[in-house]
Parts: structure tokens; C-alpha cells; sequence
């Protein structure tokens, strides 16, 4: 093989044929450049079964579809700072699928690899503690740490109190401004008493109590305390 001699005045043996050979970096110019080890370290996860993410990828049949670097090179372009390499959507490396993006953006586009756990409840999906998140937030200690929660947020409202215009100020106010006993005689309760009497469902009310043992007994003495026998009829003698 032969040699070359640097500008630091070290031999360094020409590139093998092929991208991928001990120095590779000969061919392309991009020897350990961040888009380098990306396609890299990206190729060896879909085609490298001891790499320690291929389960992640080539097990689940993820293909790595570049032909050469170059290739994926020419499509990416050079990689702008703090970003990795990611997948536009969970399919293969291929172009117009892969992308620069954050770690974020990318941790969300992959699967769900951990294990499901089992339920002590008999629910299917597990939230925590053995338990569903429905059961989860049924037990003691959540409803303590709510209820300390929402202690320590309350804030009363102050009550506003409104003054009575009929003139009974030692009566607690219950609508446009009066007591209940004057609202009941106003014309507005008169009237909102009016259409309830005539409404199905005052109907049913008064029916349903007027059944009731203590509204017959009442009713039972209320006509006794008022009763006065009628005179009898005189009869008509024939002459």
C-alpha cells in the first residue's frame, strides 16, 4: 500500500476501496464530522445486531436506505448546531423521511419500548402503584395530598351582603331586594308560584304529598275543626 506523508510530517496510508474502510474519511473529506458520525453510528443500529440499540431499530425492521455517504450527505447537508439526526415519521432511513431535529422532537416520534405492567386492579393499563389511574386516584394518600392542595389554595370570596329595601333589615335577603315573607306576597312570587301550581310537575308534587299519611291526618282534622252540620230538610206534607 502506499503511503502519503502529511503536512505533520506522519505517513498516512491512502483510503481502501469503499466507504467504510479504515479510513474511509479519504473519499469523501468528511472524516469525523458530526454528519459522519451520524450516518455511522445511524447505519450500525439497522444493520449491526451487537450494537446496543438494535433492538430498537434493525430488530423491528428498520432499514438504513442510503447507498453511500455522499448520497446522504448531498440530501442533509451539513448539520446545524445542538441537532440530531431524526425521522420525519416512524419508517425508514431513507430520503425524505430523515431530518436535523432536536431531542426532543425526536423522542416523540419513537415507540413505546417499555414493557406493560400488570394491574393489581384488574385494569388493563397501568399508572402507578400496581393500579390503573382511575383506582390510582381513589386511594387514601391521593385524596389527602388533594385535599392539602386545595386547602392551601382556597381563598374565600368575600360574601356581599345586600340590604333588604322592605324595610325588615333582621331578615336574611332572598330576591330583588326583600325577605322571603315579602317576596311570597309580591306580585313576582305570586306569580312565580302561579306557574308552578299550573306546571306538570307541581302537579305531581301536590298529588304525591296530598297522599301522604301526615297530609291526610291533616286534612282529616281540618275539615273535622270546621264542619257544621247542614238543618234538616223539611219534608213536604201532603195535605
Amino acid at each position: 500500500m502506499t503511503r502519503r506523508r502529511s503536512s505533520y510530517g506522519k505517513q498516512i496510508p491512502k483510503p481502501p476501496d469503499g466507504l467504510f474502510g479504515e479510513n474511509a474519511g479519504w473519499v469523501h473529506g468528511c472524516y469525523r464530522t458530526p454528519e459522519y458520525r451520524a450516518y455511522i453510528s445511524t447505519k450500525s443500529r439497522c444493520v449491526n445486531p451487537k450494537n446496543p440499540e438494535w433492538q430498537y431499530y434493525g430488530a423491528r425492521r428498520i432499514e438504513f436506505r442510503f447507498r453511500s455517504f455522499a448520497e446522504f450527505r448531498d440530501h442533509l447537508g451539513p448539520r446545524p448546531a445542538g441537532m440530531i439526526l431524526g425521522r420525519i415519521n416512524d419508517g425508514h432511513f431513507e430520503i425524505g423521511n430523515v431530518c436535523w431535529t432536536t431531542r426532543r422532537k425526536s423522542a416523540k416520534n419513537r415507540g413505546v419500548y417499555r414493557k406493560p405492567r400488570e394491574t393489581t386492579c384488574e385494569h388493563s393499563k397501568h399508572y402507578a402503584k400496581g393500579l390503573c389511574r382511575s383506582c390510582y386516584e381513589k386511594t387514601p394518600k391521593v385524596h389527602a395530598r388533594k385535599r392539602r392542595y386545595a386547602a392551601g389554595r382556597y381563598v374565600p370570596a368575600p360574601r356581599k351582603i345586600t340590604i333588604n329595601s322592605c324595610g325588615h333589615l333582621g331578615r336574611p335577603h332572598y330576591a330583588f331586594g326583600l325577605c322571603v315573607g315579602c317576596y311570597r306576597v309580591s306580585p313576582a312570587g305570586r306569580a312565580v308560584k302561579r306557574r308552578y301550581a299550573t306546571s306538570p310537575k307541581g302537579k305531581e308534587t301536590r298529588a304525591r304529598y296530598a297522599a301522604t299519611p301526615k297530609s291526610r291526618a291533616y286534612q282529616v282534622a281540618y275539615s273535622a275543626a270546621r264542619y257544621v252540620p247542614r238543618p234538616p230538610r223539611p219534608r213536604a206534607v201532603n195535605a
